[in-house]
């Protein structure tokens, strides 16, 4: 009886029908399925993929624009050491933007574009431009506080030199120094090395034993202008290794682009 069922059954065309219509309805339906999470998957990589490039191209751009105020912050020290300099600072703001993408996400565009071995250094190229440059603009702030420091004791000093010569009677050897100098500056805007040539500079080769209070006070300046102009150079320099640094790391960086 049951044999007699199971062979109704296996004879059964519209069962038959029924069977394959399940098994092809399910295979179309798990291939439809693939392809809407392909379509899916692409579109996810298609947009990562333009977030990565827009990022990579703003971070390119303002790198370079960084490095341009590098060369004028640079040129401007050795030009005038004795003045603090602004160094114009970039936007870090691009760079942290791509520190802070999903790194799987990241990875599955790198691999989708077949480049998957650029991946880790692309992250590190990343992190060294930011750890450059955000290294770089806290020793500036830090040594443009020095400068500052330097320069306004370096102003009290001279005004200090000043009063000390001018309680001298009207006929001692400053006067003419004292006068030369406020004739000098007198209509015009005055930096520390004016300061120097025509008051620091003159003052010292007169001075006679008597004058050792006087004689302090010049010779703290004259230490201070020769300290400033050190620090400034100094800094220059390190400013410009900074930028062949991020140089190489750009040329690298951009061989990565996607």
């Amino acid at each position: 009886m049951i044999l007699n069922n199971i062979l109704c059954c296996i004879y059964e065309p519209a069962l038959w029908y029924g069977l394959i219509g399940a098994v092809v309805g399910s295979i179309v339906s798990f291939i439809l399925m693939l392809c809407d999470e392909c379509r899916k998957y692409k579109h996810r990589i298609n947009l990562s993929l333009s977030d990565i490039r827009l990022l990579t191209k703003q971070s390119i751009t303002y790198l370079q624009k960084c490095m341009e105020k590098m060369d004028e912050y640079a040129e401007k020290i050795n030009r005038e050491p004795y003045v603090p300099q602004q160094l114009q600072e970039g936007v870090l703001e691009p760079f942290k933007r791509i520190q802070r993408l999903n790194t799987t996400i990241v990875f599955e565009v790198f691999k989708y574009k077949k480049k998957e071995n650029n991946y880790r250094q692309f992250f590190q190229d990343v992190d060294q431009i930011y750890a450059l440059l955000n290294g770089l603009y806290m020793d500036y702030h830090e040594h443009n506080k020095s400068i500052v420091l330097f320069c306004n004791e370096f102003q009290q000093l001279v005004a200090d030199c000043i009063y000390l010569c001018q309680q001298q009677d009207n006929d001692s050897k400053f006067k003419p120094i004292i006068e030369a100098y406020e004739t000098k500056t007198a209509n015009s805007s005055v930096d520390i090395s004016i300061q120097y040539k025509t008051l620091i500079e003159p003052l010292m080769p007169i001075l006679t034993p008597e004058d050792m209070s006087l004689y302090a006070k010049l010779d703290r300046a004259r230490y201070l202008y020769q300290t400033i102009e050190v620090h400034q150079k100094k800094f220059a320099n390190n400013v410009i290794q900074v930028k062949t640094a991020l140089c190489s790391v750009l040329c690298d960086f951009e061989r990565l682009k996607l």
